[in-house]
């Protein structure tokens, strides 16, 4: 009787983590369906000012090499290629996703451009002449070090809402007060 009751209790918690499985595998399915031919994003998305503000302010030259440091959608990515076509982008993401969908529609585009799925702490930026993060103000607290250490003299970088713990910023812009998210650009210089 006890042989028989574990192997009940066994063959539940079988079923039940398959379901689990299957139902988790077809979220991400459905997702990365919708995404591939719809080219929409379950991300969280940016104002399309915040966006536009941003992108002025890379203020992106011929050569540049941008760096979007948790690109998700890969929408700021898409517009700074189409703001200036003879730079290099490269989006770092840990969702892989994402980095699937971004990669396409970056593709069907025609940017000089490439996601990775990454994490963000350990992509190299020794070649990036720009920075862009729309992270919290924990992950900034971990990255400013990095970006210390490995952004070169004359890079520049923006962030969105979130701003870095320790370095000032050379411009701060209000956008929209009202807005949920991108309401604030920081602007640094290294």
């Amino acid at each position: 009787m006890i042989g028989g009751g574990l192997e009940l209790v066994f063959l539940i918690l079988t079923a039940v983590l398959a379901v689990a499985l299957l139902l988790g595998l077809s979220i991400i399915l459905v997702r990365a369906f919708v995404e591939l031919l719809t080219g929409s994003s379950i991300a969280l998305s940016l104002p399309p000012a915040a966006i536009r503000a941003v992108v002025e302010q890379l203020d992106l030259q011929p050569g540049d090499v941008l760096i979007d440091l948790g690109c998700g959608s890969g929408r700021l990515l898409e517009a700074a290629a189409k703001a200036q076509p003879k730079a290099k982008f490269i989006g770092i993401d840990h969702d892989p996703t994402l980095v699937l969908a971004t990669s396409r529609r970056l593709k069907r585009l025609g940017a000089n451009a490439e996601v990775r799925r990454q994490d963000l702490f350990s992509a190299d930026l020794s070649e990036v002449t720009k920075v862009y993060c729309y992270l919290s103000d924990d992950a900034l607290a971990k990255l400013e070090p990095k970006l210390d250490r490995e952004l070169s003299p004359g890079a520049g970088l923006i962030c969105l809402d979130y701003r870095l713990p320790k370095r000032k910023p050379s411009q701060t812009i209000q956008l929209d007060k009202s807005a949920r998210r991108g309401r604030v650009v920081y602007v640094y210089n290294y």
